[in-house]
């Protein structure tokens, strides 16, 4: 769920029309690819086209970023691939809207709450087939690249699913829900960047890894963002994840602490998250637990760990974006862990 990440500071510092940003041209071409894919596809509504082609692409300007600058060819394909990840993503927000019941997506009233789960589940998967179309016509390492990071992100969405409420889960468990269900994919992103740019093995495993643990980091953000950030930010009030039983990372470090009476106590506040005093209260016993504490040390060792890794990749414009990235989640979640210690 990063609806609410999507809409804070962190995305919003590098908007769309930032020239300078490494790959601006082919996210240019890009956003006329999908449109022309979208004008083929009549049985999608008008609202569904506006969420597809919506969002702040972060995933594709991550590919584009770990790219080396290329011949038209490899472009040419880099911009297949970035759509085929895309869709992949918004794809599965079509169905995350269905499970977590959110009411909003990406601006706009959520697809299923006007068309139907019938529907919406459909076209989330009509997208995502259509992602491995594109996929299909890249080269083979891409393709398997693919694959792989498309049964990982369906595992880790079941088991998310399959965990919901289980206060048993511990730290290695829920890194491992986070590795399938966000960071795979920003490692497949970073990943094909890298191998389409025609980059060399070293270069290109680096790649991923950054985009790994960039998804880790971005994860965490967001479950602390859910907890932390206004219901006027978030545009719904705080706590969505505990009203849906998710176990995210500061709710494991919150039972740890505390047991599993805490989660029902932080459960029943997230009920009432649209009033002030409760929403206070709901950071004030993670923060008293010392979740946020603990939170505030990883995402930290996260960020100083790609900053590491990105010194092992070729200097130029994309390590100093993705570096600049990584510095503004790991901002944005400590500017919600401070608002979280008032």
């Amino acid at each position: 769920m990063n609806v609410a990440l999507q809409n804070s500071q962190v995305i919003s510092v590098s908007a769309h029309d930032d020239r300078s940003e490494p790959g601006f041209e082919r996210l240019a071409r890009l956003t006329s690819f999908l449109e022309g894919r979208l004008g083929e596809w009549d049985h999608l509504p008008s609202l569904v086209r506006v969420q597809l082609l919506g969002g702040k692409r972060l995933r594709a300007r991550l590919l584009f970023a770990a790219a080396p600058p290329g011949d038209p060819e490899q472009s040419q394909a880099m911009v297949r691939a970035a759509a085929a990840v895309e869709l992949v993503h918004a794809g599965s927000l079509l169905h995350d809207d269905i499970v977590d019941q959110a009411s909003r997506r990406r601006g706009h009233c959520a697809a299923y709450r006007l068309y139907g789960e019938r529907f919406a589940t459909r076209a989330g998967t009509f997208v995502m087939e259509e992602a491995t179309v594109l996929f299909a016509g890249l080269p083979l390492d891409a393709r398997l690249a693919f694959a792989r990071a498309a049964r990982a992100a369906s595992l880790g969405q079941l088991a998310e699913i399959a965990h919901t409420g289980n206060l048993e889960l511990g730290l290695r468990e829920r890194l491992q829900i986070m590795d399938g269900k966000t960071a795979v994919i920003f490692q497949l992103a970073a990943r094909l960047g890298a191998m389409l740019g025609g980059a060399g093995s070293n270069v290109v495993r680096t790649s991923a890894a950054v985009g790994r643990w960039f998804g880790f980091l971005f994860q965490l953000a967001d479950d602390v963002e859910d907890l932390c950030a206004s219901a006027e930010a978030l545009g719904r009030p705080p706590g969505s994840d505990l009203r849906s039983g998710v176990v995210t990372l500061p709710v494991v470090f919150l039972v740890e602490a505390r047991g599993a009476a805490a989660f029902g106590s932080a459960q029943s506040l997230a009920w009432r998250a649209e009033e002030p005093l409760a929403a206070r209260d709901l950071r004030a016993l993670f923060r008293d637990a010392g979740a946020f504490a603990r939170a505030r040390v990883l995402g930290i060792r996260w960020a100083d760990r790609i900053e590491k890794m990105l010194e092992d990749l070729p200097d130029g414009p994309g390590r100093c974006w993705i570096l600049n990235l990584t510095k503004q989640v790991e901002r944005v979640l400590l500017e919600r862990l401070e608002v979280a210690d008032d």
